[in-house]
């Protein structure tokens, strides 16, 4: 679970468009991965803990994804975009 978080965060922090972007992205997503852990870890229930790290991994998923959205939604124009076939 850690490493595949790790190697997820990296790729959404680093990014995949060349080899040595994706040879950096698992250690760059594992060091900033493991000290978001380390400092939620300070006190908290374990539960708590999987809980918190969890969330991270889904924010820090959606937040290009909604950053694309919303660029995206802004470059169009006001028209609806036609789809199917040609004269319809």
């Amino acid at each position: 679970m850690h490493g595949l978080a790790a190697t997820i965060l990296g790729e959404t922090l680093v990014g995949r468009s060349t080899l040595i972007h994706q040879l950096a992205a698992p250690v760059a997503g594992s060091l900033a991965y493991f000290q978001v852990v380390a400092a939620l870890a300070l006190g908290l229930k374990p539960s708590d803990l999987k809980l918190l790290t969890g969330l991270f991994v889904l924010i820090t998923l959606a937040v290009p994804i909604l950053l694309q959205a919303r660029f995206t939604t802004r470059a169009r124009s006001g028209k609806p975009e036609r789809r199917g076939y040609p004269g319809t």
